[in-house]
């Protein structure tokens, strides 16, 4: 059987069942440096917020095809360590480009209408990569925003589960303009950060308007059906229906100055302090006995919720099995903790435990 049952549940344990299985793979466990990273890959990429949340995106983005859905989350796992995305986010911004930071091509600032983080695409500020050394510095600089990302999406505060992506085109052109690069763009986001795109606008209108649909004719192939269907197109003086004025950058007529917060995060006293700290080799290890216990209790509690389906122990196992995800939750904030804080960190947004201050979004511009 590859199709889910219409059961949310028994989907949940049909998916965990081969992931599990999959992990136990000696095959698998090849694609790690040790089966160790395996499972301290496998913790951070699914426990940041709840398991079952993690694996119903990809049941989502795969339209709870059970084979698919499994395949699409495993290549995740191990491409996080392929790609070291984990070293990426432990060095923090004194890792990346700084000319590409400064470029300001990404950046996440309060929330539309519906309640969804937004994410600014300022595509007048994305000057392609000329060589592959560039092309590589500037992928990790789109994992650190994609991972960083995550951190506005924990379901108890985004009831919406996705983010607003929303392009400025407003003075846009074909300097700007990279295929190769849009291609890894969307299969980063596509592929292994799968439904966190709740709906994309490209606002922009006359010449720059049709230049970027004239891109969008040949991008768009680069895209999930499903992804695709999300992105609409939009004027300025529409953009007022999706987004407060407090949320509309300058450029596209509203009242949100980028600079400023680059400007107060320049006087920021923690700033330095911050981009230049990084955890040391004990810290990191411990962290990962943790992780990799924590997974192994929750898959061997998982397999007793799945075969306890309809029995009289079940509703207790799944009591215990909720109790740990909480905990689990808990201790992949210990990760962030560990890494140099990022921007809206050291602003205040997302304070110590995690929480998004949208109110500090909405008056410190």
């Amino acid at each position: 059987m590859t199709g889910a049952s219409q059961d949310p549940k028994s989907a949940l344990r049909q998916c965990w069942s081969r992931v599990f299985a999959r992990l136990e793979d000696p095959k698998y466990i090849s694609e790690f440096p040790s089966e160790e990273s395996m499972y301290v890959n496998f913790f951070l990429l699914c426990a940041f917020d709840d398991f079952d949340l993690t694996l119903q995106r990809f049941l989502r983005a795969r339209k709870f095809h059970l084979e698919q859905s499994t395949d699409m989350l495993m290549n995740a796992i191990s491409w996080r360590a392929s790609i070291g995305l984990r070293d990426i986010m432990l060095q923090g911004e004194a890792g990346l480009n700084e000319m590409m930071i400064k470029a300001s091509m990404y950046f996440i600032w309060g929330q539309d209408k519906a309640g969804r983080p937004i994410v600014f695409l300022n595509m007048h500020n994305f000057i392609p990569p000329r060589s592959e050394k560039e092309t590589v510095e500037l992928r990790a600089v789109v994992l650190y925003a994609m991972e960083n990302a995550r951190l506005f999406l924990d379901s108890e505060q985004n009831t919406s589960h996705g983010v607003l992506g929303l392009a400025d085109l407003s003075s846009f052109a074909r300097k700007n303009i990279d295929l190769e690069f849009s291609r890894i763009f969307i299969e980063i986001f596509q592929n292994y950060f799968p439904e966190i795109l709740g709906k994309a606008l490209v606002v922009g209108s006359g010449l720059r308007m049709a230049l970027f649909e004239g891109v969008w004719r040949f991008g768009k192939y680069f895209m999930d059906p499903e992804v695709r269907k999300k992105v609409s197109f939009c004027r300025p003086n529409q953009l007022t229906e999706y987004v407060d004025t407090e949320f509309i950058p300058i450029s596209l007529g509203g009242h949100f100055d980028e600079a400023k917060l680059y400007e107060l995060d320049q006087r920021n006293p923690l700033r330095h302090e911050e981009v230049s700290r990084t955890p040391s080799a004990k810290t990191i290890a411990e962290l990962d006995g943790e992780f990799i216990d924590a997974s192994k209790k929750f898959i061997a509690l998982t397999r007793e919720w799945i075969y306890a389906e309809g029995k009289p122990t079940e509703a207790k196992i799944e009591a215990e099995r909720n109790a740990l995800k909480k905990q689990c939750k808990l201790l992949w904030r210990k990760e962030i903790a560990v890494r140099p804080l990022n921007l809206y960190q050291r602003l205040g947004l997302i304070d110590p435990k995690g929480i998004v201050n949208w109110d500090k979004a909405r008056t410190m511009v």
